[in-house]
Parts: C-alpha cells; structure tokens; sequence
C-alpha cells in the first residue's frame, strides 16, 4: 500500500506528530483525490491543538482546512476537512466534491491557498454589508486574518482604518501593505482615544483577535449606531463583559461571523481583484515549511514573528 507523509494529532494525548499513513483511496463516487501543493495553519488549529476547539477526539487526526492542490483521481458526507474529517497536513487529501473548486488559470496555487480565510472574509462582508466608504473602522488583531480584511477594506475603497495589536512585529509587517492606515498598539489606541476622543471612535469595530481585551477595548470606543463584528475565534469558555445598557443607549448591533458558507465562489474573485498588488506571500508575512518543519511553524507562529504558516509540499 502506498504510503505519504502527515502531520496528525491525537486528541486524547495532545500530541502532534509527523506520522507515515496510507494514500487516501477514492472509493465514493463524490469523492476527489488531491495532491496537496500548499496547506496553511489557521489559528482555528492552534485552539484545537491547545485543547480549546472541538475535533475529532478518536484516533490521529490530520490537520488542516486551508489547501491548495491539483486533482489527480476522481471517483466520477460532510464533515470539516482537517478538523472532523483528515484534512490537508498531508500529501494527499481525501475530499468531497462539493468542497472542491477549480481555479482560473490566472490564479496560482500560493494565492489559492489563501482562499478559505478569505472566503470566510467574503462572507464576513455579506452579512456586515453595507460597509460605507468614509466610516471610521477599527481592526482589532494584525494576524493573517486582520492583514486580510485590511487588504479587502483598502480594495474596496475604505482609507479611515486604524489596526490595533500588541505585537508590534506584526505591525511593522502590515506596513508593507502600504494602506496608509493607522497601526497601533492597545495601550498607543487608548492614549490616543483619551487626546482626540472625537477621531478614534469608531463607526465598524472588526474584531480579528478572538482576544477578550481587546474586543471590550473596540466595544468602548464605538460611535453610536455602530457596528461590532466577532469575527476571531475565541475559546468557547471566554467571555466579555460589555453593559448592556451601552449597546441600548448607543443602539449597537452586535454581529458574529461564522466560517464561509457558499462564498468559496466569491473568495477567488476576490484573489483575482486583490491579486499580487495585496496577495504577495511576502508583504502579508507567510512563511512556508516542510512537513517535517511542523514543530517550528507552530512555534514561530505563535512567537508573532511571522503572519501566517504553511507547509509548501
């Protein structure tokens, strides 16, 4: 039996290895065999492998919902690849075809394997919408996630946009981006609140980090009217503590964004309106890895140093 290399995890031991195990085999009708060319790490897998975000607990599982790949067999259920299902850690994955899309020949797999963040972005954008050109936005988090929405703000024609995050790293590597919008730290967003009350506060509060403090820090400097969108994923246990007599006097809509249902579609248009101008591994601070690298990607990317992991098969 033909044999590949993946990165799994068992729930039960908490542990992440580089495991041998057998190439996926096409046996259902729907199913698509995919050679995996690049495979991120999304800060939804740092959570399952901390023990904080529900996985498949029988078993090794492999990690990874965020691929780029080429076809090579098809076989003409669901669960989510890479957290209930093996996903694309691996050489090869296993996935329903309804969860496949083909790429226009103008995109390439290094930009494509940014599409899942980005259709959860698109979707984030549906159910926000209207964003008007000229409000004051806050981004909350300077990871990859907060890097995309400044590219998809700055796209769509919004300039009055200041990035709050505490790893002034990340924020040196969103400069790069060349927005010219407002990079700060939580503490520098606080002193500047209490200078100029009127220009740091906020008609759209977009919060990227998950992070408890940071999300009661957007909540305080919200204009009335405003919108507070959770889009982070957050430990289901945390909580925030807000009044609720501000979201009543201030008539704040509180709005959560869940994953990316139907808007892969849009999230490849959306690759090929951004395109190198925004998508640039290097400028959005991506770093690829080998498989066998596995341990090192997860540790430089919770150091901060980097925006976002991937292994590159």
């Amino acid at each position: 039996m033909a044999t590949m290399e993946a990165v799994q995890f068992s729930f039960t031991e908490r542990n992440l290895a580089l495991n041998k195990v057998p190439i996926p085999e096409v046996r259902n009708p729907l199913d698509v065999l995919i050679k995996v060319a690049y495979a991120g790490i999304c800060g939804t897998d740092l959570h399952i492998l901390a023990g904080e975000y529900p996985c498949r607990q029988m078993g090794a599982i492999t990690l990874g919902h965020e691929i780029s790949g080429t076809v090579v067999e098809v076989g003409c259920g669901t669960n989510t690849i890479g957290i209930f299902k093996d996903g694309g850690w691996a050489q090869y994955v296993l996935c329903p075809e309804e969860q496949v899309h083909k790429l226009p020949q103008n995109l390439t797999l290094e930009q494509a394997v940014l599409a899942e963040p980005l259709s959860c972005i698109a979707h984030g954008w549906d159910i926000t919408s209207p964003l008007i050109v000229g409000e004051k936005i806050l981004l909350l988090g300077a990871g990859i996630t907060g890097a995309l929405w400044a590219c998809v703000l700055h796209l769509q024609g919004h300039r009055t946009v200041v990035v709050s995050e505490p790893n002034t790293t990340r924020l040196e590597m969103m400069r790069k981006l060349n927005t010219n919008y407002k990079m700060v730290t939580p503490e520098q967003l606080k002193k500047n609140a209490q200078k100029d009350p009127e220009w740091y506060s906020f008609d759209v509060v977009i919060d990227c980090s998950g992070d408890v403090g940071a999300i009661e820090q957007g909540f305080s400097l919200m204009n009335s009217g405003g919108k507070l969108v959770v889009y982070g994923v957050a430990p289901p246990a945390n909580k925030i503590s807000i009044s609720p007599y501000d979201i009543f006097r201030k008539e704040i809509t509180i709005v959560g964004v869940r994953t990316n249902p139907y808007t892969f579609k849009k999230a490849l248009d959306l690759i090929a309106s951004l395109g190198s101008r925004y998508l640039s591994h290097t400028a959005l601070g991506v770093k690829p890895f080998l498989l066998s690298e596995y341990q090192e990607a997860i540790d430089t990317l919770k150091k901060g140093t980097i925006m976002k992991a991937v292994f590159r098969m």
